[in-house]
């Protein structure tokens, strides 16, 4: 076996290594975007959620689920060319509370004119308002209307008063709880708090150019009652990914057009091995770098070593074949003749 023999086996078992490493670099990519996402709790309120792959229509049942339009999201979407990708649904539950022999917060004197009420279990009050007369005799003791007072003298004795609470939401009214008020009691108060479901879905959809639209939908469910929260400002702020330098090598194969010394056409033919690249997505960079590999130049009929410093993907500006890029080529043949060519090359 001769040299340059030696040289083009040597230069061929590196690039099946390569190769075989950028498809196990794409198996793990896949792999990694198959996995399940558990939710964890990121402390101050702040939860990532679970991530589940699923098709359009188990995105669409989640969200129906949770009380949105579907139709309308539908048509939506459609009216801007674009396509559902996924749909977020979070739950938060209070459980409510309950509380009984609760003191007022505070007190307020009742005005009668010039005149003031008297607080019955207030023993430092002079006189007790009847009718608007005011009157020494009407002083009582602040024991009067306690628990054993009669409902003659003390009505109000005679049953516990409940206000159940509710909370207007546009037409509709959910229950809130319920306050209930003993006049005999020093403290006369109870409160129950009813526990409450609020579920909050976003629908996300992307265009082909890339454009992202959200679908918003909030509901509160009290028992057996939901009613949707209506949203009164929703925004969506979306960022570009950053473009990044990595090292990730991709085999390109490639068709190259120009000049073989001493000065002849020539047309070329290979497939490179290009170890990084330059932009926001991985797997579609905007330029690679370092490209090294075999061809055959048919002005020569000879293989050839070939050398790409850099290539730019044109294909972004192209509507047919987003993966193309071009740049230039150096090219040595295996009898020393050096061709300076255009490539143009699309990955694997």
């Amino acid at each position: 076996m001769d040299k340059s023999t030696k040289i083009l086996v040597s230069i061929i078992g590196v690039m099946l290594l390569i190769i075989g490493y950028q498809q196990k670099k794409i198996s793990d990519t896949k792999s990694q975007l198959t996995q399940v996402i558990t939710q964890k709790d990121l402390g101050g309120g702040t939860t990532r959620s679970s991530v589940h792959n699923g098709t359009v229509e188990d995105v669409m049942n989640a969200a129906a689920d949770a009380g949105m339009s579907i139709s309308a999201v539908k048509d939506d979407a459609e009216s801007h060319g674009a396509s559902i990708t996924g749909a977020n649904v979070s739950v938060a539950r209070t459980d409510g509370s309950t509380h009984s022999d609760v003191s007022s917060s505070r007190t307020a004197k009742r005005q009668r004119g010039n005149e003031t009420s008297v607080n019955p279990h207030d023993s430092t009050s002079a006189s007790n308002t009847q009718g608007g007369n005011t009157s020494s005799e009407a002083k009582q003791d602040p024991t009067t209307c306690g628990p054993n007072a009669s409902t003659e003298k003390c009505p109000y004795n005679d049953d516990e008063q409940i206000l159940d609470v509710y909370e207007q939401i546009g037409d509709q009214k959910i229950a809130f709880g319920n306050v209930s008020f003993k006049a005999w009691e020093l403290k006369p108060w109870s409160l129950t708090v009813l526990p409450r479901e609020y579920r909050s879905t976003v629908i996300f959809a992307e265009t082909d150019d890339g454009q992202k639209i959200a679908y918003s939908h909030n509901s509160i469910t009290v028992g057996d009652t939901t009613v949707n929260l209506p949203i009164s400002s929703s925004k969506f702020i979306t960022s570009p990914k950053p473009a990044k330098f990595r090292l990730s090598p991709r085999l390109h194969l490639s068709v190259s057009l120009g000049l073989t010394l001493p000065l002849f056409l020539d047309g070329q033919f290979g497939a490179k091995v290009h170890f990084f690249n330059y932009g926001s997505d991985k797997l579609m960079p905007d330029f690679t770098f370092a490209g090294v590999g075999l061809g055959y130049s048919a002005g020569q009929s000879s293989m050839v070593f070939g050398f790409t410093p850099a290539l730019y993907r044109v294909g972004k500006h192209l509507p047919l074949v987003e993966d193309l890029y071009i740049g230039p080529e150096v090219t040595v043949s295996l009898s020393g003749s050096f061709s300076i060519l255009l490539s143009l090359s699309t990955a694997l």
